[in-house]
């Protein structure tokens, strides 16, 4: 061997001996705990033991150890609980039970020696194992027979069963064997087969757990330890489903629901559902050390940098910079580095510098030099150095990765070689296509937040230089989640093929959000049928809003709405105004907050909100002004305008601007929605349908108080596992009556007007027909869906309550009549989940219900709720509305859209457009003025 190879094989050893141990068996502090175990130095061991805990706190052996020193100085219910933390880590070892009935016995836990005993016979196995157990045991029986004090008696007696219970178990311990070897087995898998009987193998265990033949400690293990294996495979949406049931179990041991937590942030890649599970786990945070604690905020810091959220970012950061001197173990610790300073991109970048360098110095000293978390590291300092434009080599490190191409990009952005970024990007955009292929239409929608980054950042290094380019790029970011979820809506991947399908009066306006940083950037392109515009939207107008007049609104509906979703406000006392350069920066959820302002004058609670003014063309002016007056020079002869909108702008109807002239928008153009282009192309190329019959209408239900007592609701992680369990049940076609009866302890107020609606459809429209009563139920709509009859209606109308829920989205949905108790398996409520599944051919259908044109805000997409949903089971134009309208006025609206429509044959945009400036003029006001915006706003038509 030359010298060269010896220095470097020197240097490969040092390198692994400087490194921290990643076991904690391999850790010189465990051979010390050895020995002073067995010097019986009992406080050394229990110091270097708490020591060991912080560095590997989910490792077995840790609380194997430490519990030794607890007990023998008498600490007996420290030691109890620290060989439960082994037994959860791993359930499986018999001698963890041995520990616990011994460690039980000294506490007077009896509970503890029931279970030692039991699960003692369930995982010892014959031969040594068992001898072993039964030499154990009798030691205790024969030392303590005579004991009359300190040890109970009972406990004495629970192990003299413990034979007989050996003997009566041995088809469960030999069925508890036999899956451990098949779980196992997991590690050889290869084939698709493979992966699906290895599910059918969990869902079995699952069903176990569930009527109580397997118990939930073995079950939780199986589940955990399987689910690395279905990462890259199409059956990872059903393991995480399986671990969100376990890490919602309230009654699971805190260290096992940790590695639970674990194993769920490892196989997602949603930010938004990280820090929903990450509720559960911080509900147990008293039972965590520094090293779990900065475990989950480390996590839920990239979370908040990956979704953009600079205020939440910036709070969590502060907090949990105090960890960076307590933590012990060495990779925590470096993720912390990573992140900490990441989080200062674009906001303090010499402060995320210094943190990156201090963290580069910490990796060097501890032996990680050359290793894949120096590397990390790097990748955060080569940003950071981007951001502050202090570096000028373009790394082009071609490695397959998305993310790496999307780093080129930004660094390119960096330099404002903006023509340069397209590349790389386009390159990013279809990794992510390609291996999102497989995935179900669930994963697509938790894989969003990262491809609507580089999709966003895509369509800015095309705008002003390739309008055909833009429009595709749009179309594969906002079909990449709905085209899966609705039939028949082929991604059109042509910007010709979408102006083919306009006419010369119409114009399609897409208008994007451009990045995170600046929550008040949008993009707009405007396609016609001859020509395509860009425009960048720097919507400083919007901050008006946050000046003195209507400051106090802001805030205090930030309050209200943070109390709602239980969390801390975002503003106090004063909205934050970024400057950059003579314009201002919105922070990441500031334009959702001033929509909420804009909504409120809209729709006035003049209940809750006495002292607000009302004054919706003072806003609809201002909203005109950002959004609206800088494309007007492109719509020249245009008089219909199809909107396209990205996340929060789907909660404004555009109808409600004002022009400078103190006109609504919709009184120069007709105004309708589509989800996007392709959708468009799809309806109007679908061909024309003749029904036999022109309406069916659903009203008249009647609610009655569900039996159900409801969940148990006392804190937030409660809220998110109730989540788990209505998806599961939702899966398995159960009834949701326990879940609604949580947030909702009294029948539904009776809607006397959703009579009448129906009642004047009837009599208005030939060839229609209703369902009233006991006839309008959930059940009866499935059937009729199943059987193909509402295939027969031109229109569907359901007239009821409708809501989409603000804390469990999956409980959103139309109410039909609702009984005391499910009938034939359904509650009664028709949600999102179920409306999706349905299938129908129907021309166009009115919710003429609350709230039923809201819904999930999703990156790209926009609005994900009943409204989507009707377009997956089928319709072709639907009507929802944005708030609750009274029932006069919906009256009204629904009376006169349904005699233009039919006796009048006009267009369902003409009809809606007519109706509502027919409400604008007051031609409907009789007994009261309904021409403020309240009542006729809300309907919101999307279609073709």
């Amino acid at each position: 061997m030359n010298k060269l190879i010896l220095i470097i094989l020197f240097f490969v050893l040092q390198l692994s001996f400087s490194q921290q141990a990643k076991y904690a068996k391999h850790n010189p502090l465990y051979k010390d705990v050895e020995t002073y175990l067995a010097q019986k130095n009992y406080a050394k061991a229990l110091e270097i033991s708490k020591t060991l805990e912080e560095i590997y706190p989910l490792d077995y052996e840790v609380y194997q150890k430490l519990s030794e020193p607890y007990f023998y100085t008498a600490k007996y219910d420290e030691s109890v609980l620290a060989i439960n933390n082994a037994i959860a880590l791993d359930p499986l070892h018999y001698y963890h039970y041995l520990v616990l009935i011994r460690n039980g016995l000294y506490a007077q836990n009896t509970s503890s020696v029931n279970t030692g005993i039991n699960m003692l016979s369930l995982t010892c196995k014959e031969g040594t194992e068992y001898n072993y157990t039964i030499n154990f045991l009798n030691t205790f029986k024969e030392a303590f027979k005579n004991y009359n004090s300190g040890i109970n008696v009972e406990n004495l007696k629970a192990i003299a069963t413990f034979e007989n219970l050996y003997t009566s178990n041995k088809s469960k311990r030999e069925e508890l064997l036999n899956y451990e070897k098949k779980i196992s087995s997991f590690e050889t898998f290869k084939t698709d087969a493979d992966f699906k009987s290895g599910l059918d193998i969990l869902k079995e265990l699952q069903t176990k757990s569930e009527n109580g033949s397997l118990n939930n400690l073995f079950y939780n293990y199986f589940i955990e330890k399987s689910s690395f294996h279905f990462e890259k495979t199409k059956y990872k949406n059903e393991i995480e489903k399986l671990n969100n049931l376990v890490l919602s179990n309230k009654y699971i041991n805190a260290i096992q629901a940790f590695v639970v937590y674990k194993s769920l942030v490892a196989i997602s890649v949603n930010p938004i559902y990280i820090k929903e599970i990450s509720k559960i786990i911080e509900s147990k945070i008293s039972n965590y050390n520094n090293t779990l604690r900065t475990i989950l905020f480390t996590n839920l810091l990239k979370a908040e940098y990956d979704l953009g959220n600079t205020n939440e970012r910036n709070l969590l950061r502060d907090q949990i910079k105090v960890f960076l001197p307590l933590v012990k173990n060495h990779y925590a610790k470096i993720e912390l580095y990573q992140w900490l300073a990441a989080s200062y991109q674009y906001n303090n970048d010499a402060e995320g510098l210094r943190i990156i360098n201090e963290g580069l110095t910490f990796a060097k000293q501890n032996g990680y030099a050359n290793s894949v978390h120096e590397a990390n590291l790097n990748t955060i300092k080569n940003l950071l150095l981007n951001s502050s434009g202090q570096n000028t080599e373009i790394i082009t490190k071609d490695d397959g990765n998305h993310s790496t191409y999307f780093n080129i990009a930004m660094q390119h952005l960096a330099k404002g070689e903006y023509d340069k970024m397209s590349e790389p990007l386009e390159k990013a955009k279809k990794i992510i296509e390609n291996n999102y292929n497989d995935l179900s239409i669930e994963e697509k929608k938790n894989n969003l937040i990262y491809y609507n980054k580089v999709c966003s950042n895509l369509l800015g290094s095309y705008m002003g230089r390739n309008n055909a380019k833009a429009v595709e790029t749009i179309e594969g970011y906002k079909s990449f989640y709905l085209s899966s979820l609705v039939k028949n809506n082929a991604l059109i991947n042509s910007a010709a093929s979408i102006q083919k399908t306009l006419k010369n009066d119409e114009a399609l306006i897409y208008l994007m959000k451009a990045n995170a940083a600046d929550d008040g950037l949008f993009m707009a392109v405007i396609v016609d049928n001859k020509n395509i515009n860009q425009a960048f939207l720097f919507t400083s107008d919007l901050m008006s809003i946050l000046t003195v007049k209507y400051k106090e609104q802001y805030i205090q509906l930030e309050k209200e709405n943070a109390k709602l979703d239980y969390r801390i406000p975002i503003y106090n006392q004063n909205p934050v105004v970024i400057k950059n350069g003579s314009n201002g920066m919105l922070l990441n959820g500031d334009i959702r907050r001033i929509i909420d302002v804009y909504r409120e004058h809209l729709h006035p609670n003049t209940v809750e909100h006495p002292n607000f003014s009302n004054e919706p063309k003072v806003f609809g002016n201002i909203f005109y002004r950002a959004l609206f007056q800088p494309l007007e020079g492109f719509l020249a002869g245009k008089t219909k305008l199809i909107f396209s909108l990205d996340q929060e702008l789907n909660l404004i109807p555009f109808e409600t601007l004002v022009t400078d002239d103190k006109k609504y928008l919709i009184e120069k153009y007709d105004i309708s929605y589509i989800q996007n282009g392709s959708m468009l192309v799809n309806l109007r190329n679908q061909s024309k349908v003749t029904y036999p019959k022109n309406i069916i209408a659903f009203g008249d239900a009647k609610y009655e108080k569900m039996a159900s007592n409801g969940k148990q609701f006392t804190n937030l992680s409660d809220l998110v596992a109730l989540n788990f369990e209505v998806a599961d049940k939702i899966d398995k076609n159960l009834p949701l009556n326990d879940a609604f009866a949580t947030f909702s302890k009294e029948a539904m107020k009776y809607l006397e007007g959703t009579k009448k609606e129906v009642e004047n459809i009837q009599k208005m429209i030939p060839k229609s027909d209703v369902k009233m009563d006991k006839l309008m139920t959930e059940n009866e709509f499935k059937r009729m869906a199943k059987s193909s009859e509402l295939n027969n209606y031109r229109v569907i109308h359901l007239a009821s309550h409708a809501s989409v829920h603000r804390w469990v989205f999956d409980l959103s949905g139309i109410a039909f009549s609702v009984p005391a108790h499910p009938i034939d398996g359904e509650d009664g409520i028709l949600v999102v989940k179920e409306l999706e599944k349905l299938k129908f051919k129907t021309d166009f259908v009115m919710l003429s219900a609350c709230q039923t044109g809201l819904g999930q805000i999703i990156p790209g997409e926009g609005v994900i709720g009943l409204n989507s949903a009707l377009f997956s089971a089928g319709a072709k134009n639907t009507l929802t509305s944005l708030w609750s309208v009274n029932d006069y006025a919906t009256s009204i609206f629904t009376t006169n859209l349904y005699q233009k429509i039919f006796n009048e044959n006009k267009s369902y945009s003409t009809a809606v457009n007519e109706v509502k400036r027919e409400f604008i003029t007051g031609k409907y006001n009789t007994e009261f003025n309904i021409s403020h915006p309240n009542y006729w706003a809300a309907f919101t038509l999307y279609g073709e």
